[in-house]
């Protein structure tokens, strides 16, 4: 896998970034029909309206974020099944969390680099799994942590079903609470098979 993404040919299945260089090259028609025409599945998470936030973000937003936020989009048979953006951040986490993490104790500050996976979403239709895109995602962020420096993977739930359903389903934690009432960071460890 590589940062870099697909080069600018017609579009296959697979993970294909969308930035205004992908936007503007006409071999990518079908990202853009796609992007319009994404139908959001909610995540089962009752009461959410994550899906309807992230796909209005994906149709209105991402492009104009990046470079803040890099997003990438997966295409299955022409139907755009998933999509993430990340960022880089920050998280504050206890000692214990920072030894779990793989960052020791020595010299560490509470607050560490990270990779916020800023947005998701799939579509309702979809055969991929918020499990794909986080694999995938963790793959990108691995990258980066080789790259400069980032201890762990980050979520800001958008809401306390979100969080909860992440931390179900996934080896997320929670972060030191830095918002009152805010639902508070997710993370989770990036650590490698290698």
């Amino acid at each position: 896998m590589s940062m870099a993404g697909s080069q600018l040919t017609a579009p296959t299945d697979g993970w294909h970034l969308w930035t205004p260089r992908t936007t503007s090259a006409a071999e990518f028609e079908t990202i853009a029909t796609a992007v319009n025409e994404f139908a959001p599945d909610e995540f089962a998470c009752e009461g959410s309206r994550w899906g309807q936030y992230g796909a209005a973000w994906l149709k209105e937003r991402a492009i104009e974020t990046y470079p803040s936020i890099v997003t990438r989009v997966y295409l299955r048979n022409g139907l755009l099944e998933a999509f993430y953006g990340l960022s880089g951040a920050t998280v504050r986490l206890t000692q214990r969390h920072r030894t779990t993490a793989g960052g020791g104790t020595v010299g560490l500050s509470p607050v560490q680099p990270a990779t916020l996976l800023a947005w998701f979403g799939l579509h309702r239709d979809a055969t991929t799994s918020f499990g794909e895109i986080l694999s995938h995602a963790v793959g990108v962020a691995l990258e980066v942590r080789d790259l400069q420096g980032s201890l762990v993977l980050v979520i800001d739930p958008f809401d306390e079903h979100v969080a909860d359903m992440l931390t179900a389903l996934y080896p997320f934690r929670r972060a030191v609470a830095t918002v009152p009432g805010a639902p508070r960071r997710l993370w989770m460890p990036l650590v490698s098979s290698d």
